[in-house]
């Protein structure tokens, strides 16, 4: 049985790169706590592949706990 992978398409590595400058603006910490709660998500998502949304072509959808 092969493990639950996780990639991000090129527009969404682009969007996240563009979020992490976003949050640098403000704090110097917000961006690190950011990235952390991503890739927290990201291992759950992977840990729990059931879990998450169905959303579009295979994918799923899954919610950070502090950021929007």
């Amino acid at each position: 049985m092969s493990s639950p992978t996780f990639e991000l398409d090129s527009s969404a590595e682009a969007e996240f790169y563009e979020i992490v400058a976003y949050y640098k603006q403000f704090e110097t910490t917000l961006y690190q706590d950011f990235i952390q709660d991503f890739d927290n998500t990201v291992q759950n998502l992977v840990s729990f592949p059931n879990a998450g949304q169905p959303y579009l072509l295979k994918t799923k959808r899954i919610f950070l706990r502090r950021f929007p």
